[in-house]
């Protein structure tokens, strides 16, 4: 059974602060700040040993500047509800991934959405919030330009 997917209750959003870009560039550079590492929009994961619970992985800055993989530009997801940390997805190419041996053994398992909805071995928070991470990236990865007047779209108000 799939479970009942809502919207995560894990962070907030920080809806009214999302426009701030330095309130997101101090929630970057503090020390708690974790990232979620999507690998051709799957998310990666920890699990037990028989694949029965996985939860998401969430990696500091310099996990992920250790792989040698330049860092992608974060998307801003929201602030951790207990510790007012900040929490960003980050996403990379599964080739590029491959290619540096660091990042293959770190970014690791990576798997699709479907997959750990259908196990149902993430919790639906966390499923919910891995979906919100891979909408935004796919967006930022499909919609290049503006559909009414042809501008280049950016990354703005965290994502």
């Amino acid at each position: 059974m799939i479970p009942n997917l809502r919207s995560s209750t894990l962070l907030d959003r920080q809806s009214h602060r999302r426009a701030d870009a330095d309130y997101l560039t101090a929630l970057r550079t503090r020390a708690d700040t974790r990232y979620l590492a999507l690998v051709d929009a799957r998310p990666v994961i920890v699990s037990n040993e028989e694949r029965t619970t996985a939860i998401l992985r969430w990696f500091e800055p310099e996990a992920l500047d250790a792989t040698g993989l330049p860092r992608p530009d974060p998307l801003f997801l929201g602030v951790d509800r207990v510790t007012g940390a900040g929490r960003f997805s980050v996403a990379y190419a599964e080739h590029r991934v491959k290619a540096q041996p660091g990042a293959s053994a770190l970014l690791r398992p990576a798997v699709d959405l479907r997959s750990l909805a259908m196990q149902g071995i993430l919790s639906s928070e966390e499923l919910s919030l891995a979906g919100q991470a891979k909408a935004l990236t796919h967006w930022h990865e499909n919609v290049r330009c503006c559909g009414r007047c042809g501008g280049v779209t950016r990354v703005k108000d965290g994502g």
